[in-house]
Order: C-alpha cells, then structure tokens, then sequence
C-alpha cells in the first residue's frame, strides 16, 4: 500500500486566487473614493479661497479708498491682487493644477472700485477635472455667483 506524505496545512490555488481577487477590488473601490475626495478637496479650496479674496478685495477698497484689480494668469493657474501694476502684488495664489480658467471674457481682469463693487460686469468658466463652472460677476454688485455647467 503507498501512503501519501502530502502536508494538507497549505492552501490550494483557487483559495488564493479567491482572496487575491477580494483584495483587488476592494484596492480597487477604495482607489476610486479617494480620487472623488481629492476632486472635492480642490473645487472646495478654490472657491473658499476665492470667497475669501473678494471679501478682501471690497473690505480693502471701502477702508482705503483705493482701487484694486483681480488679475488671473491662466498660464500659471493662478491670480494676484494689486492696485498698483508697478508695486508687488497684495496678494499672490496659485492653484491645484487641474483647475483651468477660461476668463478671456473678462480680459483676465476684474476691477474693483473704491466702493467695493466691480467697473464692469461678466462672467469666466472655471473647470476642474471634469466639472465646468460658470462665475458671474454682475453689474453693481461686489458678489458672484457660480452655476455648475
């Protein structure tokens, strides 16, 4: 009689490939969430940042008198705050890199006047990622407002 001298402690193929499989797609799934969470991280940060910097812009121009122009640089991903173009800027942001401005509308400027609202109305496109926003600034007013196309 032979005998079988086979350890059976070990596991079989189709048990690894059953538990590989699992972990795939649960990397998988996880992958895909935090790729969603770092889109709404960014698109979340530029508007609070945004919000914030106009809010400066009109407390600046109603305390000192002054007026003071938004300048966007596409080429950069980026604006600056300055009153004066021969001065170093107010204020200086960059941003994520898959945040692209379409602002040719508006001449790649927003001028703020001594009273806190904008010389002349209109809008730029915003896109993040996938997601296209439209930010208008109407006349007389210093708010915006941002619809998602």
């Amino acid at each position: 009689m032979i005998k079988n001298n086979f350890n059976n402690q070990g596991f079989t193929l189709i048990e690894i490939l059953l538990v590989l499989s699992i972990v795939l797609l649960i990397t998988h799934f996880s992958w895909n969430a935090i790729k969603l969470i770092d889109q709404n991280r960014a698109e979340n940060q530029f508007f609070e940042t945004f919000e914030q910097d106009v809010f400066y812009i009109q407390q600046y121009t109603l305390l000192h008198q002054r007026r003071l122009t938004l300048l966007f640089n596409s080429s950069n991903s980026g604006y600056i705050i300055y009153e004066n173009p021969f001065n170093p800027p107010l204020v200086e942001r960059k941003f994520d890199e898959n945040i692209r401005l379409n602002t040719s509308a508006i001449n790649n400027r927003i001028v703020f006047n001594t009273t806190g609202s904008i010389t002349r109305p209109g809008s730029f496109r915003l896109i993040i990622d996938e997601n296209e926003f439209l930010i208008t600034f109407p006349f007389g007013k210093g708010r915006y407002y941002v619809t998602k196309t």
